[in-house]
């Protein structure tokens, strides 16, 4: 028979401490078990001056200090006779002069829009086109809109931006991709824009484009109803598939050079278009 000692004794040695409904199990304290409690201690109790009807507290506003037993004293609010902006009151907001009943939301780029597409297609009252306007379809098949040796300097500006433009041997997104859009611009500018229309946008992460046109009909929101916007999508536009920042070498043997793979042209001529479209 093993003898107990210890704190195991002592929970024994206790009428009523046992635990797990009576079978005998030693019950410990916290401190036995070396766990302290995490909770907080309370506040103190705030020194409040109860107002009784008929009665007038005995407060040490004129001891000028603190009393022992005597309430504390409830003042006015200090009036400087002018006013410091950083203890400025400001007004109930619905005083103010530009106060409006309805709500104005905003949106900018922290924004997220939980339905994606769907959901910016209702706010802006649009009627979502697949692929891109045909004023601008025509302008990419034709050859006085093609720039000389265009693909071999579209595979240059590629090079620069994710090899030779950093010092990095694999440089990150938020390096290459505005060195990949200014250059591709800077191919357009050769060119001259005719007839700049509508509002044009174009979106890339330095490797996928998307492409978006939107023609402004009204601005009346509110309603379902009558004219819509059009919005003309032509997403997920690959310009290359991958870059290889290293050789990739099996057996002594270069499997893939230094380079881009899966190269599309037709995703420049989509941005050249584009861009003759007056999208800069």
């Amino acid at each position: 028979m093993a003898l107990a000692s210890g704190p195991a004794r002592r929970a024994l040695a206790r009428p009523g401490r046992v635990g797990l409904g009576g079978c005998g199990t030693p019950r410990r304290e916290a401190y036995e078990w070396g766990v302290r409690s995490t909770r907080k201690p309370e506040p103190p109790p705030l020194d409040r001056v109860y107002e009784i009807p008929g009665l007038e507290p005995i407060t040490y506003a004129g001891k000028m200090h603190f009393m022992p037993g005597l309430a504390r004293p409830v003042f006015p609010p200090w009036d400087r006779g002018w006013t410091h902006p950083k203890f400025r009151r400001m007004p109930p907001i619905h005083e103010h002069p530009l106060y409006k009943d309805q709500v104005c939301h905003t949106f900018h780029q922290r924004c997220r829009l939980l339905e994606g597409v769907k959901q910016a297609l209702w706010l802006t009252k649009a009627k979502l086109i697949e692929g891109l306007p045909e004023k601008v379809l025509s302008l990419l098949d034709d050859p006085r809109n093609h720039i000389e040796n265009q693909d071999e300097r579209v595979r240059n500006v590629i090079y620069d931006a994710r090899l030779w433009h950093s010092t990095e041997d694999i440089p990150k997104r938020q390096t290459y991709c505005p060195v990949i859009v200014n250059s591709l611009i800077q191919l357009c500018r050769s060119q001259i824009l005719k007839q700049p229309v509508v509002v044009q946008s174009v979106g890339t992460d330095g490797r996928v484009f998307q492409f978006l046109v939107l023609q402004l009909n009204t601005t009346d929101l509110a309603s379902s109803e009558g004219i819509k916007n059009l919005v003309w999508v032509d997403s997920d536009q690959l310009l290359y598939q991958h870059f290889w920042c290293l050789p990739v070498i099996k057996k002594k043997v270069v499997v893939e050079p230094v380079g881009p793979t899966g190269f599309q042209p037709e995703t420049f001529k989509k941005f050249l278009a584009l861009y003759l479209h007056g999208a800069v």
